[in-house]
């Protein structure tokens, strides 16, 4: 860890990326001491090719 980096330690951080993007920031966070929990304010899918070509 940096020698300038705060800790974490004993603190719990809720992460509401998406899941596929969460989980580096839930690294850092558990790299500083804290504990990650994911709970994903989104989920991203492609479109179905029927509804991307109508549009």
């Amino acid at each position: 860890m940096h020698p300038t980096a705060q800790t974490l330690a004993g603190v719990d951080i809720v992460i509401t990326r998406p899941a596929g993007t969460a989980r580096s920031l839930a690294r850092q966070v558990r790299a500083r001491g804290g504990e990650p929990h994911l709970l994903p304010g989104l989920s991203l899918h492609a479109a179905p090719e029927a509804t991307a070509r109508a549009a």
